[in-house]
């Protein structure tokens, strides 16, 4: 029964395996996906731009989904938004700034042509 201070003792290995279980899997996905990549002639930063993209997207593109079935639409638009605004400010904006603190360079960003931004930017956002 949950909340049963029978399985309290169980909590922490518990924990441990799914973490460990988290990891195995994430190694077996990515190499799999770079060895698609490579299969397919794609370099490592279009596999990880795009179907590392898609991997990470879905569970949060099925969670809306589920939340505006239930006519919760606030909670699917909000976690539209915040799983987009968490990726690009956390997980774009954290690397950068840890990599300034630590290598003291700044980044610089290049776009070639603004048509590859605008398709980078649709594409990105089709995924979500």
């Amino acid at each position: 029964m949950p909340g049963s201070k029978k399985w309290l003792e169980w909590y922490w290995p518990a924990f441990g395996m799914c973490i460990l279980w988290l990891a195995i899997i994430t190694f077996f996905v990515v190499d799999l996906a770079a060895k698609i990549g490579t299969c397919l002639g794609l370099s490592a930063n279009v596999t990880g731009l795009t179907i590392l993209a898609i991997g990470a997207s879905l569970p949060d593109g099925l969670s809306s989904m589920i939340a505006a079935r239930d006519n919760k639409c606030q909670m699917a638009i909000c976690n539209a938004f915040g799983s987009n605004l968490f990726d690009i400010l956390i997980g774009l904006g954290l690397p950068w700034l840890l990599s300034g603190l630590v290598h003291g360079d700044t980044v610089h960003v290049s776009v070639h042509s603004p048509l590859q931004f605008i398709l980078a930017t649709v594409v990105q956002s089709s995924l979500q």
